[in-house]
């Protein structure tokens, strides 16, 4: 689900660089229209292996559930959304996606938060793959969480090398193809890490960039 997330996002992101390369001008690429039509075909793909018996990566106790932000789930049960699950899978792609693109620009911006976002499902992840771990924080043991850590893990390597020739002044810039990507990513990450509502503090800066 993350790699064909990156590859199908970064697709995206790539197919608009080269055209706006190819006609030379910034508003060249493809329209808006298209990338939302593009993201949200995707991303009700996305929604119905999550939510679908046999692709899912979660069991069905959990599989339409909202996380609510530091309360435990035995504590206070995470309502069940059902069918409105699979719309906000849709509204968490095409709000984090895109609110990723728009924050790049300003060198260094869009990575170091997108890092962090990463740390922070990485850390997510693992807890559910550790038995101890989930247990103490009351999650669901998941042991398919393992290789979510390891992703999110090489994800922010990744970014701490990007940043490297992207800090101020920058020498190297992502384009859409890194931003979309990115975003992709870190959307699908907060979905299968339960941390929708949590990338409202973790990505801070991209919400507010976005509300702005």
């Amino acid at each position: 689900l993350l790699f064909m997330t990156l590859l199908f996002f970064g697709g995206v992101g790539a197919v608009d660089d080269y055209l706006k390369v190819k006609r030379g001008g910034a508003d060249s690429g493809l329209s808006r229209r298209m990338k939302l039509l593009l993201q949200g075909v995707f991303a009700s793909l996305f929604a119905v292996l999550v939510l679908s018996e046999g692709t899912s990566p979660f069991p069905e106790g959990i599989r339409d559930q909202l996380y609510l932000p530091g309360l435990p789930p035995t504590a206070v049960p995470p309502p069940e959304l059902g069918v409105l699950y699979f719309g906000l899978i849709i509204a968490a792609f095409l709000c984090i996606s895109n609110a990723i693109n728009f924050a790049d620009g300003l060198d260094g911006l869009a990575i170091v938060p997108s890092g962090m976002c990463a740390l922070v499902c990485g850390v997510f992840a693992y807890f559910f793959s550790h038995a101890t771990l989930a247990s103490a924080a009351q999650f669901a043991h998941l042991e398919g969480m393992t290789e979510v850590a390891v992703f999110a893990a090489a994800f922010l390597g990744a970014s701490v090398g990007f940043l490297w020739f992207n800090s101020y002044p920058a020498q190297v810039f992502m384009g859409d193809t890194g931003s979309m990507a990115i975003g992709g990513t870190i959307a699908a990450l907060c979905i299968v890490t339960k941390t929708e509502l949590l990338f409202l503090i973790a990505g801070g800066v991209f919400v507010y960039e976005f509300l702005s």
